[in-house]
């Protein structure tokens, strides 16, 4: 499975039940806070533009925002 990178801000309540729910399936995931990690903040706006948060990326596919349907969908296609 390709990695899994989750874009957060710390008062993201979207945020937190993202990391919860691959947390709960133990699918590992790698996480960049907005709020102060400013090469993060670059990358996400050179590569998506202005954009919501969560912003989870799992191989070459970007949702923005808690979106569990479109997660489960690309999770069930790349395994």
């Amino acid at each position: 499975m390709p990695p899994i990178t989750i874009y957060t801000l710390p008062s993201c309540a979207y945020c937190q039940m993202a990391k919860a729910y691959f947390e709960k399936l133990a699918i590992p995931y790698l996480e960049y806070s907005l709020a102060n990690d400013l090469k993060a903040r670059r990358k996400v706006f050179a590569s998506f533009g202005e954009v919501g948060v969560p912003l989870i990326v799992i191989g070459d596919e970007a949702f923005i925002g808690f979106d569990r349907e479109g997660i489960e969908n690309a999770l069930v296609r790349l395994s």
